[in-house]
């Protein structure tokens, strides 16, 4: 089902860039080769500051619930948490061109519902891990090759969230432990690329991957069946490694 909507929402973003390329196809005389046209257009000029939004759906990679310095499961892996989730938001930038390439400077904030969970058994233990994205951020540069109203372009930069996460833990012996994120800005980095059409001076769509790497540390304390506070701080990283499919809207100023 999760790669269903994802493929779902594929197709419609790249219908929405589509789209119009296929418009003014039809438009044009009978006779006259489409992409001949495109390339040699030369009437965009990306220069200059843009904003906009996106939408997107964001799917996580596997990743391992491991837990150190806790009594008999030292160093295991007890599961992995597959995140996935809606996220939007708002981006900002500045592009300078120089003949058909594009270079530029962009932010942006999303904010998500990009949550996991994991529950699995090693040597008698048993640890459930969860993680929440709530927001990200990324500042990145971009570089592109205009084809006339198309901005094809590569992405990646620093990325920063607000990346929570537990680890509950039950150990054979009745001992327990929950393993928290300590709050703080969650920081990684982004990669990705995308397609950005012009439907006038002053208004582009787009389509847009991104892969992003964040990762915090969870760490708590270990308490016997009694309660008792055995002086044993395990800890373990919470990842998030998601790919993220957006489409935007961008106002060209």
């Amino acid at each position: 089902m999760r790669y269903a909507l994802i493929s779902s929402f594929v197709v419609t973003g790249l219908g929405l860039i589509l789209a119009p390329i296929a418009a003014r196809a039809a438009d044009m005389p009978a006779g006259i080769a489409v992409y001949p046209e495109i390339v040699q257009s030369s009437s965009v000029d990306w220069s200059g500051f843009y904003a906009g939004f996106n939408l997107g759906y964001g799917l996580g990679n596997a990743d391992p619930v491991d837990v150190t310095a806790f009594p008999g499961a030292a160093g295991a892996t007890f599961g992995a948490i597959e995140p996935e989730g809606w996220q939007g938001g708002v981006q900002a930038g500045v592009n300078m061109q120089r003949g058909n390439l594009v270079f530029g400077l962009e932010g942006d904030l999303q904010l998500s519902d990009i949550t996991g969970t994991a529950t699995a058994s090693s040597g008698g233990v048993t640890a459930t891990g969860t993680m929440d994205l709530d927001w990200s951020g990324a500042l990145r540069p971009r570089i592109g090759v205009s084809t006339g109203p198309a901005l094809i372009y590569a992405t990646g930069g620093l990325a920063f969230g607000g990346l929570a996460g537990t680890v509950d833990v039950v150990g054979a012996a009745g001992e327990t432990s929950t393993l928290t994120t300590s709050g703080d800005i969650a920081f990684g980095y982004t990669l990705g690329g995308g397609v950005e059409y012009a439907l006038s001076d002053s208004i582009s769509i787009k389509g847009e991957y991104q892969f992003t790497h964040l990762s915090a540390e969870a760490r708590g304390r270990v308490y016997d069946a009694a309660g008792t506070d055995l002086g044993l701080e395990p800890n373990s990283w919470i990842n998030a490694d998601t790919h993220t499919i957006k489409a935007g809207l961008n106002f060209h100023f």
